[in-house]
Parts: C-alpha cells; structure tokens; sequence
C-alpha cells in the first residue's frame, strides 16, 4: 500500500512537471528555421520595355550587317516571352544576355543618338 501511494504520487509529479514544461517549450523558436529575407530588385514594366526596345534594334541592325547571333535571337524571343507573362525580372536577364551576345558592329551608332 505504500509502494502504490509513492508510484502514485511520483506520476501525479512527473504529469505535473510535463504540463509545465509544455506550454514554456511551445513558445520556444526553433534556431533553424530562421530565414533571412530575401528582398530581390524586380523591374518596372516600363524598364524591361525598353531594353527589349534596345535589343530588338541592335538585332535588326546586326542583321542587316550580316552580323548574326542565333544565341542573341533566342535570349530576346524568351525575354519577350517572359514579358508577355509579366516576369519582368526575368525578361530583364534575358534581354541584357541577348545585348551581351550580340558580336559589336564597327561604327555602329543607336538610333536614338544618330543624327538623320
């Protein structure tokens, strides 16, 4: 009879102690789950729109030089594809790699600065 009033009141300490310690533990933050914030620049609508502006012209003018690049075509048919879906930030790195693949035109001055 002893015995079973000492196993019954060392159970009623460890329930005790467990619904403490409970609610204490489920305030508690994880340290791993800690995530920094992510905070990306994304273009306007307008920005994307010119540069693709920009890329389809010195397309058409390295064409009409015979200096074509397939790899520049392809970039700037998926920035206007990204474009069209509103991926600006997305559209925007296709269009300045399309402007990096294109091999540079001897004397070749943008329209927007040559004089007519």
């Amino acid at each position: 009879m002893k015995v079973l009033k000492h196993a019954v009141s060392i159970v009623a300490a460890l329930t005790f102690v467990g619904a403490a310690t409970l609610p204490v533990l489920a305030f508690e933050t994880p340290g791993n789950q800690v995530q920094a914030i992510n905070a990306e620049f994304v273009p306007t609508r307008e920005q994307v729109q010119t540069e693709l502006t920009l890329v389809h012209g010195r397309l058409q003018a390295a064409e009409q030089a015979s200096f074509y690049s397939a790899k520049a075509s392809r970039e700037y048919f998926a920035a206007h594809r990204y474009f069209e879906f509103g991926f600006y930030d997305q559209a925007l790195a296709h269009a300045r790699i399309a402007e990096a693949a294109l091999p540079r035109i001897p004397n070749w001055v943008s329209p927007a600065t040559a004089s007519r």
